[in-house]
């Protein structure tokens, strides 16, 4: 199996990108040959637009070492989003980890000045 780490913001802007790292762990004794995908219909609910990487192949991950990705997303509204709707495939095994409402993040409407 794998272990993700995630660190993020707790709060942002409507519209504003929002960066977020994302640690990947490779805990099995085999190494895993890792693809990294997004599941749109999750964002869609929760009304925010992943960008950057649509779909990434991360390749090898030998056994306990870890990966490190950069992730940015944009809410489209207010309020306390559930952030998820990631999955990372293990091409060797084709097993795929989802990684549902992995962060939470409020969301305030822009300051007009």
């Amino acid at each position: 199996y794998v272990y993700f780490l995630i660190r993020g913001q707790g709060q942002c802007y409507v519209e504003e990108a929002q960066k977020f790292s994302i640690r990947i762990l490779n805990c099995t004794q085999r190494t895993m040959d890792l693809s990294l995908s997004f599941d749109n219909s999750f964002s869609k609910r929760e009304q925010f637009l992943w960008i950057g990487i649509i779909s990434k192949q991360l390749g090898k991950l030998d056994a306990h070492q870890t990966y490190d990705i950069e992730l940015q997303l944009v809410p489209l509204t207010c309020g306390l989003k559930r952030i998820g709707g990631l999955r990372l495939t293990d091409l060797t095994m084709r097993h795929t980890y989802d990684l549902e409402d992995f962060h939470h993040l409020f969301v305030l409407p822009k300051l007009v000045l």
